[in-house]
């Protein structure tokens, strides 16, 4: 599953609520929805909810997918590694040119690399 952090904005008029990917959020177009009267408790549960929004992945394309599950991957390489640890990492995959890559770069080429290797394996 691909969860999405989203946000509620105030549709056209005003009058209701509609739920956006929190990245495509712009206060130079975008309201934020604010709780009214007409609106019932169950809606405004639902547009006040800071909880990502969850799609099922046969939901989506798979390369929406997959490209999620490598940005994840690389996200929590981050949080876990260190500098030392990723670049031993990136060595046993044969990434090249990996001891010139910064943090970033490096956790995303061994995502990838992972993911490559995952394919291969479910392709046999």
């Amino acid at each position: 599953m691909v969860t999405l952090p989203t946000v509620a904005i105030a549709n056209a008029d005003g009058s209701d609520f509609i739920i956006i990917n929190r990245s495509d959020f712009d206060p130079e177009i975008h309201i934020f929805w604010e709780k009214s009267a007409e609106v019932g408790p169950d809606q405004s549960e639902v547009a006040k909810s800071d909880e990502p929004l969850v799609i099922p992945d046969e939901l989506l394309e798979p390369e929406f997918v997959a490209q999620h599950k490598i940005e994840e991957r690389a996200q929590n390489l981050a949080k876990e590694h260190n500098m030392s640890a990723l670049k031993k990492m990136a060595k046993e995959l044969g990434i090249s040119g990996y001891s010139r890559m910064d943090q970033t770069t490096i956790t995303q080429a061994i995502a990838e690399a992972e993911a490559d290797a995952e394919a291969t394996l479910n392709d046999d």
